[in-house]
């Protein structure tokens, strides 16, 4: 486990990385494998797999525009749930929509 040093490292290369392919990324699933040929990573003892944070995943691996529509589609399903699947259960009381 990298601490919180660690990720903060991680977190800041993952934007280097975001940076260099805004467009369309470096490919679905390939965060691992790009990560070490991007920052030459010998300062840690442990192999970087993923950025540790799912937006940044997102954003390394599909891009900018996958990330914006990723997000709009969770905002969508959280609102759907929220307007019509609480009020079904009578919960609605609870929630501001």
């Amino acid at each position: 486990d990298f601490g919180h040093e660690g990720r903060g490292s991680i977190y800041r290369n993952a934007l280097r990385m975001a940076a260099r392919r805004p467009l369309l990324g470096w490919g679905q699933g390939t965060f691992g494998v790009n990560y070490p040929i991007s920052f030459r990573a010998t300062d840690y003892r442990e192999e970087v797999l993923q950025a540790h944070d799912i937006y940044l995943n997102r954003l390394v691996e599909e891009g900018f525009p996958a990330l914006l529509c990723w997000m709009a589609f969770a905002f969508g399903t959280w609102r759907f749930g929220l307007l019509f699947l609480l009020p079904a259960f009578g919960e609605h009381e609870h929630f501001i929509y």
